[in-house]
C-alpha cells in the first residue's frame, strides 16, 4: 500500500536524525557511535541501502564482541549503542522490504534499549518498533508502542526528546492519511500545528517540511485549497533549508503562522 510505504519513509527520515556525536573508534561505545555516524552519512543517506545494512551488521558483530557483563559499569552504554546499531539495521531492512527480518531485529533492539536504562534510547526504539509493526499491518500493537514512545519523549527535557515528540505528531497525521487512524481534517491540522510548534524552535527543517506536508493534507480535507497551497509552498521552502545550510533560516514564529 503506497500510504504505508509513505509512513515508513517518514518514520525512517525521523529516525535518521537521531544520531549520536562522533568520537574515537572501538572498543569504546563512543567509537561505535563514530562508525555509526560515518555509515549513516557515507552509505545510508547516499542511498546505498544494501551496503549500509552490511556495514551495520558488521558493526553489530564488533559490539557483541566487546559487550561486558551486566555488572560492568559500561554495560548500559554498550547496550545503548547496540540498540542504535539494530535500529539502523531495521530501517534498512524495512526499506529493502524484508519485513519479517526487520521485526526480528526490532525485538532485539527493544531488549537492548531497555537494558541500557537510557530513556532516549528506549523512546527512540519504541518509535522504531511502532513503525515496524504498523508497516506489517499490526495496527493495535503498533499504535500502542507509538503511544509509549510519546510518553517517554514527553517525560523528559532536552532537544532530542522534543524532536522525538514533534515527529510523533507528524506520524499521527500520516497515520490518518494512510487510513490507519481515524481523525477528522481538523484533528490532522491540529497534529500538524503541534508538530510545527515543537520543531520550529529546534531548527529541525526536515521535520518542519514534513509537518507542512501533513498540514496541507489536513487543509485539503477541510476544503481550504488556498491555505493548503500556502502550506505546500512552505513545505518546499523548508525542504530547501533541510538540504542547504547556506540558506537563511526564517523566523520560527512567522513561519508557524503564515500557512493559516
Amino acid at each position: 500500500m503506497p500510504q504505508i510505504r509513505l509512513l515508513v519513509l517518514v518514520a525512517m527520515l525521523c529516525l535518521a536524525y537521531f544520531h549520536p556525536a562522533a568520537a574515537a573508534g572501538p572498543p569504546s561505545p563512543e567509537g561505535v557511535e563514530a562508525q555509526l555516524e560515518s555509515i549513516l552519512f557515507s552509505l545510508e543517506r547516499a542511498g546505498r541501502t544494501e551496503a549500509a545494512l552490511e556495514a551495520y551488521q558488521q558493526l553489530e558483530i564488533e559490539v557483541l564482541g566487546h559487550m561486558p557483563p551486566p555488572a560492568d559499569p559500561e554495560y548500559g552504554a554498550w547496550q545503548r549503542v547496540l540498540a542504535y546499531v539494530l535500529l539502523r539495521q531495521g530501517n534498512m531492512l524495512r526499506q529493502l522490504g524484508q519485513a519479517d527480518e526487520a521485526m526480528r531485529v526490532a525485538g532485539r533492539e527493544l531488549e537492548a534499549a531497555r537494558a541500557s536504562q537510557d530513556p532516549l534510547t528506549e523512546a527512540r526504539t519504541e518509535f522504531s518498533l511502532a513503525t515496524t509493526l504498523l508497516a506489517s499491518g499490526e495496527r493495535e500493537r503498533g499504535q500502542a508502542h507509538l503511544e509509549r514512545a510519546r510518553e517517554l519523549f514527553s517525560a523528559h527535557e532536552g532537544a532530542d526528546f522534543r524532536q522525538g515528540l514533534g515527529w510523533y505528531w507528524i506520524i499521527r497525521a500520516d497515520l490518518a492519511r494512510a487510513g490507519l487512524l481515524s481523525a477528522t481534517p481538523a484533528e490532522v491540522i491540529g497534529f500538524s500545528e503541534t508538530a510545527l510548534h515543537t520543531l520550529l524552535p529546534l531548527d529541525n527543517w526536515a521535520g518542519v517540511a514534513r509537518a507542512y506536508a501533513a498540514l496541507a493534507h489536513g487543509l485539503e480535507g477541510a476544503d481550504d485549497p488556498a491555505a493548503a497551497a500556502g502550506a505546500r509552498a512552505l513545505q518546499a521552502r523548508y525542504d530547501a533549508l533541510a538540504n542547504s545550510a547556506a540558506d537563511p533560516q526564517p523566523s520560527g514564529s512567522a513561519a508557524a503562522t503564515s500557512a493559516k
